[in-house]
Formats: C-alpha cells, structure tokens, sequence
C-alpha cells in the first residue's frame, strides 16, 4: 500500500497568546510591586475551591476530553496532518526501541483520523470529502498495523508468569483486526495476528480453546502465503504452529482414552442412569463431562436477591425425527416461566455437559414464550437432550426477575446522561433464542426475488432522542446509567410495545417497524442492548444544572 502524502505543520503552532507572552517578557519585569500583588490576590481568589467546581475525571478522560476539544477546532485536512505527524513521530520512536511512547503515538494519530473513517453521506457534521475519508482509512489502517507490531515485541518482553502479558496480546489481535477491518488484503496485519493468535494459543489452560486460536493464526498465515509464496517468515511460522497443533490433538487423544475409561469404570459401577428428584420425574444421564467445576451460588436462586444467573443452553428432542435440530435459548435460573424440569436438569449439570434427560409430562407443565421454543410435550414422559453452553450473572434491578441489567462498557467523561440531554443511540432487541427481532441500523431494501427485505446499515448514523421524552423506555433506563461512548444490555420478562416512530423521519425504519410488528406485539424475556454513541447534555436553565453526575 502506498503511503498517504500529507504536507506536514508542526503539531502545535504557537497560538496569538502564546506570542505576545514570548514578546512581552520585558514588560512583565517592570511591573511594579503592587500590580503584582494585586494579580496574586487575583490569582489566590480565582484557585479557591469554594469558586472551583470539582473536576472527577480520571487523567486519562481528561487527556481524551482536551484531544476531542482540540479536533473540534480542526478542519479534516488539519486532522489528517496531525494524524501523519502523530504516525511518523510513533515511527521514530520505535526505531529508537521506545515502544510506550510509541504506542503512544500511534494512539495520539489514531484518535485524529478515526472519526474521518465515517461515511460522509450518513456524518455530514463532520464536514470531510470521500478521499479524505479514503485518506483517513489508508492511515488507520496503517497505524493499526504498526500498533499490532509494537504491542507484540512489547508482549514478547515480558516474562510468561506477568498476568498483563496476555492481556497485551489480546489488544495487539484487536489492533490487527482493526486493519484487517480496513483491508482484508492486509498481508502485514494478516501475518502480525496470526503471531500474536500463536503466542495466545501457546498459554491457553484449555486443550480445545487452543486448538481454535491455533486455526485462526493458520488461516491468516495460509492467507499471507497464498499472497507472497516466497514469504520466508509466514512459512516458519506456519511449520511451528502445525507441530503445535499436532502435540495439541496428540494431548486431547490421550485425553479422551483417560475419558472414556473413566466412563467405563462408572458404566460397570451401574451409574448409567441418574434419578435427580427420587421419584422417577427427571432421570439423567450424561452423554459427554463437562468441565466438572462447581459454579452454582445458592443465592442466585432468591428470587428477591440482587444478582440473577442466565443460562444458555442447547435443547434437542430424542424423540421422533433422529436428526432434530437443537433450539438454543437463554433464561433465568429458577425462573417459573421455565419448566420445572429444566430447572432441575440445568442444576445437576457442569459447563459444557450434554445429557439425556426423560422428564415426566408433570415436570414440563410452564406455559410462556420461553417454553413455546422448546420441543412440544406430547406423551406422559418427553426425552430431550441438553446441553449447558455457559451462565452470565446479571444486576437484578428490581430483583423481582423483570428487569436485568448488565454494563458491558460505562464510556468516557465525568457524567451520565441526565435528563433532556440529547442522545445519539443505536439499539437492537434479541429474542430469547438470541435472534435479531429489531435494530436501529434496519433499512428496507426492495428488489430482488424476495421483494422488502430488512438490512442492518453499519454505517447508517445513530438515531438521536431526548432523553425522558422521545427515546424508547427500555433505551432511556439504560442510557441514564451510561456515559458517551457505553455499551449495556437490559433483559425484559414483559417487553413494552415498540415505538411507532422510532427514528424521527426515517421512512426506513417506519417499514421496518411495519414489517415486524407481527412478530413484536407481545415480546417476552427478551434482551435490549444500546450503544450509546453521544450525549448532548440539556442546557442548564437559572440556577439549574446541566446533568446527573454518576
């Protein structure tokens, strides 16, 4: 890839006020004594924490609130200037082995240039051209890539017993992905993750987490190799990652026979089948271990606690049709909507066991859009086959079971989004079986044999609301408790009615709302997840103030 060509300025030009200070100094030193009490006195009044408002930013939010008010002053050109001086600076550095400050550079040149990464046609705020946009993706992408880079050789310092060594790695994969979002044909960013995956794959507990890290690092360095044939180093790579893989399969082999005599033994003990209540209701037995860990809390079950545990599970009948396909679904732990027996089977169970269950017809008697998913009860006992995929405990808000909420990220700045401030949000609704029944991003396209169909438009710009007036209540309950740039999720038992005008003026999404409003007029136990992308706060009246600070 080319290097972008940008005329070069000087990161910081000196602004009117800081040349008349340099002229001026003469000045300053003939000021009399009592002018210069005078602007001490001034000085002393003016730094009174009576007259300051405390200031709760952490350093690095400050850091990021002063590069975010200095871009809004720039014109794209400009932040595409400071981005390249930012990147060549990060160069220098590197060469020097100062990796910090490199990274730091490369960070410094990345925050300059994202935003110009953005569509025009959907962000005409931002007042940038296609080729500076072009411009702007060439030079994230690059930066990207020589972060990935830096982030390795730094990893690789470290001793294999430091607990921030892998955490270094994971963000060097993220960084090389980050390019590869850019320009999958990326050979250096294809190349710089397929190493870091390696060195990951290499400090995995788990046999099977390993082996998958593994194949993502072949498949990038397979990809580096079919562009550049001749490239010595991806095909060094590749040699050792498959001797990894090997001594990884020879590992789980073995593994497995140590399995599968277990079994045996406990097969020839008479342990095949298992009756979980003493009456013969629910029988179990288990078809492959799990992980054997204990990771039930008997508080989760206290239907009034604070923290609630949702289990995700893969359900299949044994009846019938040999080859069912198995119906993924996600609930609360001891949550009456779910069949009892359930409860019970999901209870006996670890993470990532598969048993047989036969339950007696008394035990699958729930009726709720939770069960409606299952396989159908049709005779006095139904066998099903379960698997128990993972658990995630969730905050209880009114620890009744209505309503969960999980923070994934709280965002940047001091203060919530309070009341009446304006927000820029993108929202989606996943159904109890994790499917997408809603989305902010859903545009209508026509044409085609399959006629309307709905899209999700990544780069279609977030919808704004008022808080407290406009914005879907689902929405509003988590944006309060977020900051600009947060992520959070809410799980509802009881899903109020979706707005009828969701976006404003968006025709898209009027049709789009149209098109599903049969399959949303009554919505259970279904999860809202928000993307708080910007707040406005409201402008504070006489005496008033502008936000609720968290």
């Amino acid at each position: 890839m080319e290097e972008v060509i940008i005329e070069e300025v000087p990161k910081e030009a000196p602004s009117a006020t800081a040349g008349l200070a340099a002229s001026g100094g003469g000045d300053r030193e003939e000021k009399g004594e009592e002018e210069e009490e005078e602007e001490e006195d001034e000085e002393e009044y003016i730094g009174t924490p009576a007259d300051d408002k405390e200031d709760n930013r952490s350093p690095a939010d400050k850091a990021l609130d002063a590069l975010e008010a200095e871009k809004k002053a720039m014109t794209p050109l400009e932040q595409l200037e400071r981005a390249l001086l930012w990147k060549v600076e990060g160069n220098d550095f590197f060469k020097k082995g100062e990796l910090f400050r490199a990274a730091d550079c490369y960070y410094h040149s990345i925050v300059f240039a994202r935003d110009l990464t953005k569509n025009p046609q959907y962000y005409p705020d931002l007042k940038h051209t296609q080729d500076e946009r072009t411009k702007a993706k060439e030079m994230c992408e690059s930066v990207f890539t020589n972060l990935a880079l830096v982030q390795l050789k730094y990893g690789l310092s470290l001793s294999p017993d430091n607990c921030e060594r892998g955490k270094v790695f994971q963000e060097g994969v993220k960084s090389a992905s980050e390019a590869l979002k850019l320009n999958a044909q990326n050979v250096k960013a294809l190349f710089r993750r397929g190493s870091l995956n390696f060195v990951v794959a290499k400090s995995c507990k788990h046999n099977a987490e390993a082996q998958e890290v593994c194949g993502e690092a072949k498949a990038d360095f397979l990809k580096v190799i079919e562009a550049e044939p001749q490239n010595r180093e991806a095909r060094a790579e590749l040699k050792a990652l498959q001797e990894h893989l090997k001594a990884l399969k020879r590992e789980e082999r073995e593994g497995e026979r140590r399995e599968f005599s277990f079994a045996s033994t406990l097969c020839g003990l008479g342990f095949k089948e298992k009756d979980l209540l003493g009456d013969g209701s629910v029988r179990k037995q288990i078809l492959s271990a799990g992980d054997g860990g204990k990771w039930l809390n008997e508080d989760w079950l206290k239907w009034t606690g604070s923290t609630k545990c949702v289990i995700h599970l893969a359900v299949r009948s044994l009846e019938g049709e040999a080859n069912a396909s198995a119906v993924s679904l996600s609930f609360i732990l001891g949550d009456p909507d779910m069949h009892e027996g359930v409860n019970v089977a999901v209870k006996s169970m670890t993470m990532g066991e598969a048993g047989s269950f036969a339950f007696a017809k008394s035990r699958l008697a729930a009726e709720s859009g939770l069960t409606r998913l299952l396989p159908k009860v049709t005779s006095e006992e139904s066998k099903w086959e379960i698997h128990l995929q993972k658990f995630v405990t969730w905050e209880d808000l009114d620890h009744n079971g209505e309503r969960l909420r999980k923070v994934q990220e709280e965002g940047y700045g001091a203060s919530c989004a309070g009341e009446l401030s304006e927000i820029f949000a993108h929202w989606r609704v996943f159904g109890p079986d994790g499917k997408l029944v809603h989305s902010s991003r859903y545009t209508v396209h026509m044409g085609g044999d399959q006629g309307m169909q709905q899209v999700e438009d990544e780069d279609k710009e977030a919808p704004s609301y008022i808080l407290g007036e406009t914005a879907w209540q689902p929405v509003t309950s988590l944006c309060r408790t977020l900051r600009q740039g947060g992520v959070a999720e809410l799980r509802l038992r009881h899903v109020p009615d979706l707005p009828k005008d969701p976006n404003g003026d968006d025709v898209s999404a009027k049709l789009s709302l149209m098109m599903n409003r049969g399959s949303t007029e009554s919505l259970s136990h279904c999860t809202v997840k928000v993307e708080l992308e910007k707040v406005v706060p409201a402008l504070a009246g006489p005496g008033g103030r502008e936000g609720a600070t968290c």
